[in-house]
């Protein structure tokens, strides 16, 4: 059997190709600040147990943009719902104390 010019080299490459150093892509992160920040967002995609839900609307572009983030990112049991859940808790944690002296002050009574 012949081998036409060429064949060679295209195993070659082909082969080459399959080993693992250059068939996967590998990600450097140089910024540490970077990893640290992709580590805290990530937290929010965190799976979330609880049989009652109440329905909340977004609007279309928000939701296609939640619904890409939480099916890239997200793990096995991650959900659009969680995701939002995740970030109010942590929000109304934060900004706690704030919003209770604004409701008293609005309504004479305690959050």
């Amino acid at each position: 059997m012949k081998r036409r010019k060429g064949d060679g080299a295209e195993k070659t490459g082909a082969s080459q190709a399959r080993t693992p150093e250059k068939a996967d892509i590998v990600i450097r992160i140089v910024d540490e600040s970077l990893t640290e920040r992709s580590a805290d967002f990530l937290r929010y995609l965190a799976p979330r147990n609880g049989a009652h839900r109440q329905c909340v609307y977004l609007s279309r572009e928000t939701h296609g943009r939640l619904s890409r983030i939480v099916r890239t990112l997200g793990g096995n049991g991650s959900t659009i719902g969680g995701y939002i859940e995740n970030v109010l808790e942590e929000h109304l944690r934060t900004y706690g104390d704030d919003i209770a002296a604004l409701m008293r002050r609005e309504t004479s009574q305690p959050f």
